[in-house]
């Protein structure tokens, strides 16, 4: 009996532990002061008072996703392709919300001074990086060239701003993947909706609930198990049951197998799909998402 009781204690206090872990979990991931500088305009792209504008957005959109975002401009370093920048000032920086560094950085990539082309790029990381599959960043990338191809650079930093927190209140898309470039490696998202996580901290917390109910009980009634077992060989006796020790003897058995039909029109890893986002190391080391183009 003392085996049973050090067992349910384990079992309460482990339930215990797993129902208060969401709200523990919550608490360390607290976004970063909403005050910090988000917008880096090197290449003196913005008006005073549209960096001003973009950083109110910027703040309201960090607080309203939980993660991070930036904007930079810059000029073309040489060796330097607009991925490996945008990834590398993402690291660099320190960017990034929660234990991911979760964040997306829009960069504009300008040929040279007095140029009006160059490349655009979003680089995202962590959570970011299942929220902007590479069908958003295909659309995000249009609404920014449709702003940048008439030298609107400050409204399609707000395009891209807008249509990101759009996504974050849409949530991930079903089907959702990363798909690593260099190894080929897959990694399905497997998140739970947030009244699936609610439902599992209620069953855990019943469950923790009957486990320490268990034990009290069997603080109070030493005597059940007996109590049982003793009418079970009492309404057996009255019923003249008699187990005769026969035992049961297999007579036939059936198999049956079906074909199951991959479903039509999805792709393989290397080919388009609207759940996809692909991946690459930075400079650092660490896996980014991201896609960009010219304008």
């Amino acid at each position: 009996m003392s085996g049973w009781r050090q067992w349910a204690r384990g079992l309460c206090l482990g339930l215990l532990l797993i129902w208060m872990f969401p709200f523990c979990a919550a608490a360390a991931e607290a976004p970063k002061t909403p005050g910090e500088q988000r917008v880096f305009d090197q290449a003196g792209l913005f008006e005073d008072q549209e960096k001003k504008e973009l950083e109110e957005l910027i703040a309201r959109e960090r607080e309203n996703i939980g993660m991070d975002l930036a904007v930079v401009t810059a000029f073309r370093q040489e060796g330097s392709s607009a991925r490996e920048y945008a990834d590398d000032f993402y690291d660099g920086m320190g960017l990034g919300e929660g234990r991911e560094d979760s964040g997306a950085l829009y960069l504009i990539y300008m040929d040279g001074p007095g140029e009006i082309h160059g490349d655009y790029y979003i680089s995202n990381f962590g959570e970011m990086t299942r929220l902007l599959t590479d069908e958003r960043i295909r659309q995000l990338g249009e609404k920014a060239v449709s702003r940048l191809s008439v030298q609107d650079y400050a409204g399609s930093a707000r395009l891209v701003l807008e249509e990101i927190e759009r996504y974050a209140e849409a949530g991930i898309v079903s089907g959702q993947h990363n798909y690593d470039e260099e190894t080929g490696r897959v990694s399905p998202h497997r998140g739970i909706r947030w009244y699936e996580a609610l439902a599992a901290v209620g069953v855990a917390g019943a469950a923790a609930a009957g486990a320490c109910l268990a034990v009290a009980r069997d603080y109070r009634m030493e005597q059940t198990d007996r109590r049982r077992r003793n009418a079970s060989m009492a309404y057996q006796a009255q019923a003249q049951i008699r187990a005769d020790g026969t035992p049961d003897r297999l007579v036939n058995q059936f198999v049956t197998r079906q074909r199951i039909v991959a479903p039509s029109g999805r792709s393989g890893p290397g080919g388009p799909s609207s759940g996809r986002s692909t991946t690459h190391r930075s400079s650092s080391g660490r896996s980014h998402g991201g896609g960009g183009g010219r304008f």
